[in-house]
C-alpha cells in the first residue's frame, strides 16, 4: 500500500493511505476540497494521475471531469509539476482543482490571481493569520500592514501562493466581523450534511461555512438556506433560525 504525504495550506502535514480501487469514476467527490497533494506527474491514464513527491512518495489521484484546470500553458503529462486540491473519499484524493507548472522551484499556485476568504485569528506587522473554512486550516497571508486588521474580521482577498502555502494578497476586503453575541445573517447552498452540522457554500463570500445545528437531518444537499445567528472567531456559524429559499 503506497503512502503519500499531503500538506494543508499553512504547512500542516497530514498523511493518508491510498488503497486499491475499481474502475475510475469522473464524478467529483461530494465534500469540501480541503486537502492537496503535489509532485511530478509520473503517468496519466484516463482520469487517473500518478504523482511522485520530492522524497519518492507516490500517489494516484482521480481528477474529476469538472475539475478546475489551471494549466498555465503546461500539459498534463509525465514530467510536469502539479498540485491538486480535493478531498479524500475511500482513501483516495478526488481532485477538484489542478495547478500545473514546469517544476517545483518556480511553482506558484496561480500566475493569475486566486481568491481566498476566511476569518482573521491573529495579526503581526508583516502577516495576518486567517482561518480558511474551505480548507479547514489556518493560512499565513503576507501583508505590509498587518496591524490594520483585527481578530475576528471576515476577509476576502485575491493574490498568489507559494509552495509552502503562504498567500500574497494583492487586494483585501473586510466583509464583516465575527462575534459570539452580535447577530448576523448568512445565506447559501447546502453542500454537506453531518450529524451535528451542515456545510453551506456562501456565494457572497466565496467560501464554505460550518453551520452548527441540532436537527441537521432535516436538511438536504442543494437546498438554499438563510440563517440568522452568531459566529465564533473560527468562522463557525450558530443559527438561531433558518429559513428555506
Amino acid at each position: 500500500m503506497a503512502r503519500f504525504t499531503t500538506t494543508l495550506g499553512a504547512g500542516l502535514l497530514l498523511g493518508f493511505a491510498l488503497v486499491a480501487f475499481g474502475p475510475a469514476s469522473a464524478r467529483a467527490a461530494s465534500c469540501s476540497p480541503h486537502e492537496n497533494v503535489f509532485g511530478t506527474i509520473q503517468s496519466v491514464q484516463g482520469n487517473l494521475v500518478t504523482l511522485r513527491g520530492a522524497q519518492g512518495q507516490t500517489a494516484t489521484v482521480l481528477v474529476g471531469e469538472d475539475a478546475q484546470m489551471n494549466t498555465h500553458g503546461y500539459q498534463m503529462r509525465p514530467g510536469t509539476f502539479a498540485r491538486m486540491y480535493g478531498c479524500v473519499e475511500n482513501g483516495m484524493l478526488h481532485a477538484t482543482q489542478v495547478n500545473l507548472a514546469a517544476n517545483s522551484a518556480g511553482y506558484y499556485e496561480s500566475r493569475e490571481p486566486i481568491t481566498r476568504s476566511g476569518v482573521v485569528r491573529r495579526v503581526s506587522d508583516r502577516a495576518i493569520y486567517v482561518w480558511v473554512p474551505e480548507y479547514r486550516t489556518e493560512m499565513t497571508w503576507i501583508v505590509n500592514n498587518g496591524d490594520r486588521f483585527r481578530d475576528g474580521e471576515r476577509v476576502v482577498a485575491q493574490g498568489t501562493e507559494n509552495t509552502r502555502g503562504d498567500f500574497f494578497p494583492s487586494s483585501i476586503r473586510v466583509v464583516g466581523q465575527t462575534s459570539q453575541t452580535g447577530s448576523i445573517t448568512l445565506s447559501g447552498v447546502v453542500r454537506r450534511v453531518t450529524s451535528g452540522a451542515i456545510y453551506v457554500w456562501e456565494p457572497a463570500h466565496n467560501t464554505e461555512t460550518v453551520w452548527m445545528v441540532r436537527d441537521a437531518g432535516r436538511f438536504r444537499v442543494g437546498e438554499h438556506v438563510v440563517g440568522r445567528g452568531t459566529e465564533n472567531t473560527r468562522g463557525d456559524f450558530f443559527p438561531s433560525s433558518i429559513q428555506f429559499q
